[in-house]
């Protein structure tokens, strides 16, 4: 899986908090600060970096659209993220270290 965003992490938060399928006209609703041009593709963006799944086709008062549901948990991805910066703070140590080693 791939990291997210700042924006992608907001969306994916207002989906953790709904706890159920949602549809666009939802996600704008529950965070006014998002916009639709912004919010569409990002949704095909965190589908296609398997943070999202299409659960079903719902439909709101003027349009038709996708419900997305949360493919991993919001612990699950603070986990990934523990271990992500774990992981780089690790290598990012281990090149510190070497440059201070004498050549051989």
């Amino acid at each position: 899986m791939y990291g997210l965003t700042p924006r992608e992490e907001q969306i994916m938060n207002t989906i953790w908090n709904m706890d159920h399928p949602c549809l666009i006209s939802e996600i704008l609703k529950a965070s006014p600060a998002l916009k639709r041009n912004t919010v569409a593709p990002a949704l095909v963006l965190l589908e296609n970096k398997g943070y999202l799944k299409v659960d079903s086709i719902g439909k709101s008062y003027t349009r038709t659209g996708k419900a997305y549901v949360a493919a991993i948990s919001k612990e699950a991805y603070k986990e990934q993220q523990a271990f992500l910066n774990a992981f780089l703070k690790a290598v990012i140590l281990k090149q510190e270290f070497l440059i201070f080693l004498p050549p051989m």
